[in-house]
């Protein structure tokens, strides 16, 4: 939780799934990002 406090783009925690624009899976328990990717979600785990 600390590296979210100091991090200058926002972040989450807790493992979640997003897709790239090729299709490929990307899945993470730490994810820091300036824009967060709409599809970015534990249900896209599956």
């Amino acid at each position: 939780m600390a590296l979210c406090a100091f991090a200058l783009s926002a972040c989450s925690i807790g493992k979640k799934c997003t897709y790239t624009q090729e299709g490929t899976k990307l899945s993470s328990y730490v994810w820091f990002y300036k824009d967060k990717p709409v599809d970015l979600d534990k249900g896209n785990c599956n």
